[in-house]
């Protein structure tokens, strides 16, 4: 005799039992579990002090529960986005505020997981020598 969805079970654990259908039985077992979210730290630049331009800096943000990500990496100057690639940690600054940050996009997420930017770093200019 064949299972049908309205039959109950009896499921013991531990010291309790739990009465459910076939029918839950079955739901739960094909259950696709939530992915966990993708999570961008803030992003933080390197150096961040006596900063001339030219000057060459780096950024990093951490990722954390992304499934193949492929991660952008976006600065900004003066409020005016400047640089975006994929690979890119780098960036020669020109005079002003830089700012840092990542984005995500992963096999679970098409729409882009946006970190904090970065703490500014003030790009000065370079003394002309006299």
């Amino acid at each position: 005799m064949a299972l049908q969805n309205t039959d109950n079970l009896i499921v013991g654990r531990d010291d309790e039992t739990y009465k459910i259908t076939y029918q839950e039985l079955k739901d739960d077992l094909n259950a696709v579990p939530e992915p966990d979210p993708v999570l961008v730290g803030k992003g933080v630049i390197t150096p961040d002090t006596d900063v001339e331009e030219g000057d060459t800096l780096i950024g990093s943000a951490t990722v954390t529960d992304a499934i193949n990500a492929v991660e952008v990496n976006v600065w900004e100057c003066d409020g005016k986005e400047v640089q975006r690639g994929s690979n890119d940690y780098y960036v020669t600054t020109k005079v002003g505020e830089v700012r840092y940050r990542k984005e995500v996009t992963d096999d679970n997420n098409s729409s882009p997981v946006i970190g904090t930017w970065s703490d500014p770093v003030t790009v000065a200019e370079k003394p002309v020598p006299t």
